[in-house]
């Protein structure tokens, strides 16, 4: 039986206006676990009975990503063995639905609906970037829903100047600028992305795993993603939202600085300017418990540019192996 099974959340849709608080059904990718006694009863035949002694992973993108970004780090077999992984699409992105809203209130209500849909109660949640701060607020509003959370390369700050100079905003504006159904081949769309400022070839190639056919015209091509409302999101994602107390004790408790006392880890891609030593109390404030380590050779898309180390820093933060075994 195949580790990997394809779907949408069966998150409830609202048939109002998009604006009216729309809970999108995610697309996502899920990869059983490999080791333990849920990998076992796989192998037996019994996926019905299959149970795992640690909660799941979700995995949440950045933007301009998807479930499949990472796919090929998530199904190695020694990446968070005894966990359930499930990989999901943000709503705009990969084979989610397309809508205009496109706020950081939104994603974190698709990601709960996701979890409620599948019948997750606590999941360590790991984001990079856009996904990171999604993981973030989800902790600091509904601490229960979150066992554990990982980090990659992003502070709970508002990026305002030094973020218009990023990697990954350069590429989202040169996406918007090119328009791949008046290209006739992927190496033109590869030209007019470099001509739009994104030299990097990894960089491209990373974009164009979102380029399809265009179904309705045969010989042209299109992007998979909503970049119109992405591009128009760009300003609200570069801020960090202000946490209601409300949302954590409700409208009556007394007004405090949210925070989230599980375990976090914190990966900042050495070459990248997203988490610096400045944001490190702000990281405190909210997470006391955090750990903040630099990964080697990366720049801000951490799990590409050093995927052993990313692998190895889960798996120790995680600490699953040690329990697996103490507790045989």
């Amino acid at each position: 039986r195949s580790p990997l099974r394809r779907g949408s959340g069966s998150a409830a849709t609202s048939a109002e206006d998009e604006r009216s608080k729309l809970v999108v059904p995610l697309n996502f990718v899920k990869i059983n676990a490999k080791r333990g006694d849920a990998a076992k009863n796989d192998v037996a035949g019994e996926q019905a009975q299959r149970t795992t002694a640690f909660p799941p992973v979700i995995v949440i993108h950045g933007v301009l990503a998807s479930a499949g970004t990472y796919r090929s780090v998530l199904k190695r077999s020694d990446f968070a063995p005894f966990r359930d992984v499930y990989a999901i699409d943000v709503r705009n992105h990969g084979g989610s639905p397309h809508v205009s809203e496109m706020t950081y209130e939104a994603i974190t209500r698709d990601v709960k609906s996701f979890m409620s849909g599948e019948g997750i109660d606590s999941a360590c949640i790991i984001g990079h970037s856009m996904g990171g701060k999604v993981g973030m607020l989800l902790a600091l509003e509904e601490p229960a829903r979150v066992s554990e959370l990982v980090v990659l390369d992003i502070a709970p700050k508002t990026y305002c100047n030094s973020y218009s100079m990023t990697p990954a905003l350069v590429a989202a504006k040169a996406m918007y600028a090119v328009d791949p159904e008046s290209l006739r081949s992927r190496q033109e769309v590869d030209a007019a992305l470099e001509a739009q400022g994104v030299t990097d070839p990894r960089i491209r190639g990373f974009l164009m795993t979102n380029l399809v056919s265009d179904e309705s015209r045969p010989g042209y091509y299109t992007w998979r993603l909503n970049i119109q409302s992405i591009e128009d999101a760009l300003e609200h994602l570069q801020t960090w939202p202000e946490v209601q107390s409300s949302s954590i004790g409700g409208d009556s408790a007394p007004a405090t600085t949210p925070r989230y006392d599980g375990k976090v880890l914190f990966l900042s891609g050495e070459s990248s300017s997203y988490i610096t030593a400045e944001d490190h109390a702000a990281v405190h404030a909210l997470f006391p418990s955090a750990q903040i380590r630099t990964v080697p050779g990366s720049g801000h898309w951490i799990v590409s540019d050093n995927p052993n180390y990313f692998v190895e820093a889960v798996n120790t933060f995680l600490g699953d192996e040690e329990h697996e075994y103490s507790s045989q």
